[in-house]
């Protein structure tokens, strides 16, 4: 990245949280490029699910285009590992998939996986772009939100140096500093039921959504004097017919978070924008980049306001 000292300067004051969203995460690549093309890099940022990819990634030292390549050259067999088994054809069964006298039988009880997919593709594809960074050597600070599936614990991956900075004003969070960024993202992004949860220690660790979706309060813990989120919002299929398991689970629990959001939001973000994609299903790879177009445009629209806090942050109290 190519800074000048005022921009860093100005930069240092601003931290982004970037909420989770399936494919619509895309946004934040646009979110990301108008704001570096003003000059406002974040100092700091914290992400969730997809949001966390995409915050991973920049806080690593890609630039929004190169990021946006990398998404575009990411295909359904990059990440398909199924969990095969009678388990698997059962819950095929019972989802209208296959006839179920063809998966159940009185004289076997089913041994259902932990999801659907078991995350170890995109596992490895998150360690392989992510050069096998760990936090602390990272270009940016960095936080990226799990949720412990047995526990409920909300689970921050991050530095040692930023967990002394968070952990005093984040109680009850668990902090993980010694685990590499593609673990990281690999935790935050497994979608309940969809992939398997990974496995951490002693820790089964799921999406971050469950517990804190757009990561806000963990910037103002940082001590940003300005903190911008990215809320996608749950309406990942307002209006399109959602037409299987998967897409009513990832609904289900998007309308279940969005309450919770809305009130950790209104106590941590100055500006939060919204960049209101529906209709984006989880096989919507043609939408991706109107998504980021439409981030983009979003965050051009709020430049004026974004600004005015700023320029509020650097004048003396």
């Amino acid at each position: 990245m190519d800074i000048s000292p005022l921009r860093k300067e100005k930069s240092s004051l601003v931290g982004l949280a970037l909420g989770g969203g399936g494919l619509r995460g895309a946004a934040h690549i646009g979110v990301l490029k108008v704001l570096q093309a003003e000059g406002i890099v974040p100092g700091f940022l914290a992400g969730t699910s997809a949001g966390s990819v995409v915050a991973g990634l920049f806080a690593a030292g890609y630039s929004p285009d190169k990021i946006a390549s990398l998404l575009a050259g990411v295909t359904p067999g990059d990440l398909w590992d199924p969990a095969l088994g009678r388990g698997f054809l059962l819950l095929l069964g019972l989802t209208g998939f296959l006839p179920l006298d063809t998966t159940f039988s009185p004289h076997w009880i089913p041994h259902l996986p932990l999801g659907l997919l078991k995350g170890e593709k995109l596992e490895r594809l998150l360690l392989k772009v992510t050069r096998n960074l760990y936090f602390h050597q990272l270009p940016l600070p960095l936080a990226v939100v799990a949720t412990d599936l047995n526990s409920g614990a909300e689970v921050i991956f991050c530095s040692p140096a930023t967990r002394e900075r968070l952990a005093p004003h984040l109680p009850g969070r668990v902090f993980l500093t010694d685990q590499p960024l593609g673990v990281a993202l690999r935790a935050s992004t497994a979608i309940p039921g969809i992939f398997f949860p990974k496995q951490v220690g002693k820790r089964m660790l799921v999406d971050g959504g469950l517990k804190n979706n757009v990561p806000a309060a963990i910037v103002k813990a940082w001590g940003s004097r300005v903190v911008l989120a990215v809320d996608l919002e749950f309406a990942s299929q307002r209006d399109d017919r959602i037409g299987n398991f998967l897409e009513v689970m990832i609904q289900t629990t998007d309308i279940m978070g969005q309450t919770i959001t809305d009130l950790q939001l209104a106590g941590a973000a100055h500006y939060v924008l919204y960049p209101q994609i529906y209709n984006m299903n989880l096989l919507a790879l043609d939408k991706i980049p109107a998504a980021i177009e439409r981030g983009a445009q979003v965050t051009a629209e709020a430049l004026p306001k974004i600004k005015e806090l700023i320029r509020r942050a650097q004048s003396p109290a």
